[in-house]
């Protein structure tokens, strides 16, 4: 085989050598890139795809916040609810009764006289006293 290939021209062995270096990056591409490329092109729709729906999800969170505010029936029960004087007694039993229904004793109460805010966001008139104070949990 070394004679036949020793017989052959140069131009021939340039052309053998140019076919099988051609050969060989064909096998090459088929085996190695050609699946590769598949697999780029979903991974290409699946980045549009992301950029998409962050695109929407930008829109959504710049889109000014829909009205939050308290609804007029809540307002109204909210009205109801609470007492227009101060009843104190009914108040305390109030207390007493949601203090039961969540386990929580009631330790001391202690009314005052409404005191003037100073919170000038509150025009009430009345003091925010924290009951912390006088409320432990009810040991089973």
């Amino acid at each position: 085989m070394k004679a036949r290939i020793a017989s052959l021209s140069p131009r021939a062995l340039i052309a053998i050598t140019a076919g099988a270096v051609l050969l060989y990056a064909l096998v090459l591409w088929f085996l190695l890139v050609s699946p590769t490329r598949a697999e780029a092109t979903t991974v290409t729709a699946d980045v549009i795809s992301a950029e998409l729906r962050l695109a929407e999800a930008r829109v959504t969170a710049n889109r000014p916040a829909e009205r939050t505010g308290a609804r007029v029936t809540d307002v109204l029960r909210l009205a109801k609810a609470m007492p227009s004087s101060a009843d104190q007694p009914g108040l305390v039993l109030e207390l007493d009764r949601l203090a039961r229904s969540s386990g929580v004793q009631l330790t001391s109460i202690t009314p005052q006289e409404p005191v003037a805010s100073a919170d000038p966001r509150r025009g009430d008139g009345r003091r925010v006293v924290s009951p912390d104070h006088a409320v432990r949990p009810s040991r089973p």
